[in-house]
């Protein structure tokens, strides 16, 4: 058994894609019969100190209800730097310590905080960003860890050149097979934080206009919360087409899912989204958008799992027709794929990835 710790600056009840990967691949870990801790920051003040769930113990380990700041305002300086100093008295005796890429300091400093131990120090890699400030980033964030895991192959290809190909590994989010099923698929889909980068507006823009255009009645579920999900829903309160769900539990997503037709990811920026893994593991095909740091784009072209389309409402509105027009191609193709995402199977992966020399 291997002691193994993960550093998450957020985590349930927060809600976002790092915190479902590390939540999923945790208790992976911990079923496969593994000592698993959970290291981060409690961004709300009624939060316990400490937690243990699914055979899992999560620590939070300093307190900041001021930490999370939705929207452009980005995270607070100062609780990443007390954080980060915090972690040095935590991360004794582990065999394993896996550093989640944000908010980039632990995973930089993280020979510093485990010096002269033995334990493998691995950076989870989620998300890629173009620019010469952040090759600099990914270059502290590689020369700090001894191993990266990478979330997709997509994200591969765009650093292979500022990593040791044999120190990395792809390790994409995965999901739990018993977990998710099938019923009717009637109703379109937005899963994720509603905040500015992630577009949620122009997926209920593109279907109101899909409606309007081709005379249909599709619903859109609205599944997530975020700095934009009071506004949006008060604005379109009046549109019964609109359904906003906010912070659900994972039952409660299962069900909706199980009812989804097409997932709408209108977002920029993303390495590769759980939602498009969970949409995957029902066969649900994506409609995307064309940005450049939008990880998920090139996923969902090379696979044939759904459509890229240039982030215009019109645009969205004739992508989602494609895919509808071609439904059950792209249905048939992310059944065909989704087995490469099996949570065990990763995690075993991922496992002895790490443990090899």
């Amino acid at each position: 058994m291997a002691k193994i710790a993960i550093v998450s600056e957020l985590f349930l009840p927060n809600i976002g894609g790092v915190e479902v990967r590390f939540r999923d691949l945790g208790e992976a870990f911990a079923k496969i019969g593994h000592d698993v801790h959970i290291f981060t920051i409690a961004h709300k003040s009624n939060l316990e100190k400490f937690e243990r769930i699914n055979n899992v113990s999560i620590h939070r380990i300093i307190e900041d209800a001021e930490y999370y700041i939705p929207g452009k305002k980005g995270r607070k300086i100062s609780a990443i730097f007390r954080f980060t100093f915090a972690l040095k008295s935590h991360l004794i005796n582990f065999d394993t310590v896996i550093f989640g890429q944000w908010p980039l300091l632990p995973a930089i400093f993280s020979n510093w905080l485990i010096s002269g131990k033995k334990s493998i120090r691995c950076l989870d890699y989620v998300e890629h960003r173009s620019g010469f400030l952040f090759s600099i980033i990914d270059y502290l964030l590689f020369s700090g860890t001894q191993k990266q895991s990478i979330i997709s192959d997509i994200v591969f290809e765009k650093i292979k050149n500022r990593i040791k190909q044999n120190k990395a590994i792809v390790v994409p989010s995965s999901y739990d097979g018993s977990k998710y099923y099938v019923k009717s698929k009637q109703d379109f889909l937005f899963i994720g934080r509603m905040e500015h980068h992630k577009h949620p507006e122009d997926a209920i823009k593109t279907v109101i206009a899909y409606n309007q255009k081709y005379k249909t009645n599709y619903k859109l579920q609205m599944i997530g919360d975020g700095n934009l999900c009071a506004s949006l829903k008060e604005k379109y309160k009046a549109d019964c087409n609109i359904a906003f769900h906010g912070f659900i539990s994972d039952e409660d997503k299962y069900a909706i899912i199980a009812e989804g037709k097409i997932l709408i990811l209108p977002s920029e920026r993303e390495g590769l989204p759980m939602s498009i893994v969970e949409c995957m593991a029902c066969g649900i095909p994506t409609l995307t958008t064309d940005y450049i740091n939008n990880g998920s784009k090139e996923f969902v072209i090379n696979n044939k799992l759904g459509i890229v389309s240039k982030p215009k409402i019109d645009l969205l509105v004739e992508g989602l027709n494609e895919i509808l027009t071609r439904y059950e191609y792209f249905v048939a193709n992310n059944n065909n794929y989704k087995h490469n995402f099996d949570l065990e199977a990763n995690a075993k992966k991922y496992l002895k990835f790490i443990s090899q020399s």
